[in-house]
């Protein structure tokens, strides 16, 4: 049974075609299933990253499905993605990073489910565009007023 309702499916296939104008991978970093079940001292339990990895990955291939120009790479974290992993500095399962050729990149940790899929989209969206989701007024000033990369972390809890 499909995580995405056909309604949704339709709705975020219209607003893929409008609003995606270039190719955007999705990065989705997980733990094999084989990994995630055992418990190594001094590494994370990965139980639970493991049953959140499955469902991710699921929804990503759904999500990716949707448009030509959306394109899912999946690596375990520890093996064949550990390399890349390091590279981009994921440190924990789920993760995801949205990247383009233009080197726009966001990156996402957990399972993008309930109000936080709409994160999601808008990440996807901002990067196929090669845009900050801003306004004009306020990207010029923020373009103005960092001189250096910035490192933002959101936080969001369950209520």
């Amino acid at each position: 049974m499909p995580l995405i309702s056909d309604a949704d499916r339709e709705v975020l296939t219209q607003r893929f075609n409008d609003r995606l104008t270039g190719d955007v991978t999705i990065k989705l970093f997980t733990e094999s299933a084989a990994r995630s079940l055992l418990t190594i001292p001094g590494q994370p339990s990965g139980q639970a990253s493991g049953q959140y990895g499955a469902l991710t990955k699921e929804l990503m291939e759904e999500v990716t499905a949707l448009s030509p120009l959306l394109h899912l790479d999946v690596a375990d974290i520890r093996g064949d993605g550990a390399e890349e992993a390091a590279r981009l500095g994921v440190q924990r399962v789920p993760a995801m990073v949205f990247d383009s050729e233009n080197g726009g990149r966001v990156k996402y940790y957990g399972i993008p489910a309930g109000l936080e899929f709409s994160t999601i989209l808008e990440a996807i969206e901002a990067i196929s565009r090669k845009e900050p989701p801003l306004s004009e007024e306020v990207a010029k000033v923020v373009e103005e007023a960092i001189q250096e990369p910035v490192h933002l972390q959101v936080f969001v809890t369950p209520t």
